[in-house]
């Protein structure tokens, strides 16, 4: 790397220890909004594993069992997060010449203890959109787009600086934690959903339909009972899949208000900064929606 950061001050800044004391406070409440966002999908993924693995002979499943246990303990744990960055998120780390052309707005993350070696900068050529993503406990991924509009000068450092800084304090809060792992186990039900998008007319049709489905198999549940080798009785079938169908609707909600939660966080800890104006400068340069404008007046309001 060409940048000398040996002399910048990397201790962590003021507002970044409030907040970690804030922040420690609803973790738990974070950690239960989150794996309700994230846990439906996750048991969608783990049929076809278990599928799969039903398949094999006993040992090779076996063994596929434990290697993947390992490999979950070790991405919670922390470990192996560069190298789940690089595979799941298809992200490589910048080149030289990168870290050379983006040297200025390195320079400003590491001024606020929010640069290397604190945060790994990655970039990913996947999108066009002008965006930097936190993914993990010290990742950041910025798209190709954003580092070619830097360079051309498209869009100044400072703000730059303020749209990296708004995904690094996401990673730094902890609120991406678990990214890696959760995308890795998610990869299932990832392909599923490619594999579906051929026929994806009828799959959508009968997703905005299932309270009807749904509801006709209540009634058959309830009135007629359980079909022969049902585990459950028809009450307990019917209750099963009124729960099934409020999850349908609760997860995406949930998912929603998760990301406004982050968003709002990261932006408040983006204005102890001073960065606020510059994110709020940022965010015109994309189409107004009643979310962003509500970022920009409070990211444009006076601090204190």
């Amino acid at each position: 790397m060409n940048i000398e950061i040996s002399s910048i001050r990397l201790a962590r800044p003021k507002p970044l220890q409030d907040a970690s004391r804030a922040r420690a406070a609803h973790r738990g409440v974070d950690v239960v909004w989150k794996a309700a966002t994230v846990g439906p999908g996750l048991v969608i993924s783990a049929l076809p594993v278990l599928l799969a693995g039903r398949m094999l002979a006993d040992w090779a499943g076996a063994l596929a069992c434990m290697v993947g246990v390992v490999v979950v303990l070790i991405l919670m744990l922390g470990g192996g997060e560069p190298c789940a960055v690089r595979l799941v998120f298809r992200a490589r780390r910048l080149t030289c010449a990168q870290q050379d052309d983006l040297r200025d707005v390195i320079t400003g993350l590491c001024k606020i203890g929010l640069g290397p070696p604190i945060i790994d900068l990655y970039i990913s050529r996947r999108t066009a959109a002008l965006t930097a993503t936190a993914r993990g406990r010290r990742s950041v991924i910025v798209t190709d787009a954003l580092v070619t509009a830097t360079t051309s000068g498209r869009i100044p450092n400072d703000e730059v600086v303020a749209a990296i800084a708004h995904a690094c304090l996401v990673a730094r809060s902890g609120m991406s934690r678990q990214d890696p792992v959760i995308a890795l186990c998610g990869l299932p039900c990832l392909m599923l959903r490619n594999i579906g998008r051929p026929v994806g007319g009828i799959v959508g049709f009968s997703w905005r339909v299932r309270p009807v489905v749904v509801g006709v198999a209540i009634w058959q549940g309830i009135t007629t009972g359980p079909g022969a080798g049902s585990p459950m009785g028809g009450d307990g079938t019917a209750a099963a899949l009124a729960a099934l169908l409020v999850m349908s609707y609760a997860t995406p909600y949930l998912t929603r208000r998760w990301a406004v939660h982050v968003t709002r966080t990261a932006d408040a800890l983006l204005a102890d900064f001073g960065l606020g104006p510059s994110m709020a400068t940022f965010l015109y340069k994309f189409p107004r929606t009643r979310s962003s404008i509500e970022r920009i007046r409070f990211l444009e309001a006076p601090s204190g």
